[in-house]
């Protein structure tokens, strides 16, 4: 007898579904709202142990912990958690914390908020994090701030230089360069209207990415997606092809050369056994026309087939 594989949970389900637990709700269908500050305990020995669930109002309720479980089932398996934090700081903490390790070195804006600046002067010195706060109208000068601070990547870089070229190439720090988004109507009429027409930052773009492409600088894919819908992303492939990258160079920005800036380049980048089977294809030539990345007609993740309009 063949088992039935159980289909996979449509996201339209998921979304209705995610972060319910009925049973532990008296079978009511969605957790009830817990309006909470102050928590008691059974004696103040179970206090000072830390003998609950839940310790504050504003550290977590089971509100709270529910919407945290339904953020996690949307995101699916490859979600590491979630957290839902109760002020900026701890938000802004946390984030730090995860990323930030002794030794390392973090730039922050002067203007930041205070209490991150407390926590930056006080937390991280005692962990051995350098803090060097710069000035928020730095302009184009953050990017050899960057550079000296030791970052593995810089993003967009529209005032580049041939110095600054030259130093990001010495470091081999990888750029993203985000062309397609300064070509859109959000930036460009603005650009007209505030300069008058003197200044484009699609032609600084273009001027900067001509630059960094003909100096062989390392180029990982990078959309600035945000101004445009999620999903077209591929339109960048045709701003590094106008730039000077060939049709091959532009495919590898965006899988091994990304691969390698992530350092996961035994995971992902190529089609190789043991790495992860995450494969597109399109009908045409992407070497010779390479907008037919922008007509994805199959879609594979992680082995499982998610589109596949090519017959």
């Amino acid at each position: 007898m063949t088992k039935k594989i159980k289909a996979p949970i449509k996201p339209a389900t998921r979304l209705v579904t995610s972060g319910r637990d009925p049973q532990a709700y008296h079978g009511f269908v969605n957790p009830p709202v817990y309006h909470a500050s102050t928590l008691l305990y059974p004696t103040a020995e179970d206090q000072v142990a830390h003998r609950a669930r839940y310790s504050y109002g504003r550290r977590g309720t089971p509100t709270s912990e529910a919407l945290e479980d339904a953020l996690r089932e949307l995101d699916g398996e490859a979600c590491a958690g979630v957290a839902l934090l109760p002020s900026g700081l701890a938000a802004i903490s946390a984030a730090l914390l995860a990323t930030m390790s002794a030794g390392d070195h973090i730039l922050v804006t002067d203007s930041v908020y205070r209490p991150t600046r407390n926590f930056c002067n006080g937390v991280f010195k005692r962990l051995g994090v350098e803090t060097t706060y710069y000035d928020p109208l730095i302009g184009a000068g953050i990017a050899q701030l960057c550079i000296e601070a030791g970052v593995d990547t810089i993003e967009h870089a529209i005032e580049l230089d041939d110095a600054l070229a030259d130093a990001i190439k010495k470091k081999g720090i990888y750029l993203e360069l985000t062309a397609y988004h300064y070509s859109l109507s959000d930036y460009t009429e603005k650009d007209a209207k505030s300069t008058g027409g003197k200044y484009s930052l699609e032609a600084m773009r273009e001027k900067s990415g001509r630059l960094a492409i003909s100096r062989g600088l390392k180029i990982s894919f990078g959309s600035g997606v945000g101004p445009f819908p999620h999903g077209s992303q591929a339109k960048e492939f045709a701003y590094l092809v106008k730039y000077g990258m060939t049709p091959a160079q532009a495919i590898q920005s965006a899988t091994t050369v990304a691969s390698e800036m992530m350092g996961w380049q035994d995971r992902i980048g190529s089609i190789d056994k043991g790495k992860f089977a995450d494969i597109v294809a399109v009908s045409g030539d992407p070497l010779k026309d390479i907008t037919e990345l922008e007509r994805m007609g199959f879609v594979m993740k992680g082995g499982q087939v998610i589109r596949n309009d090519i017959k």
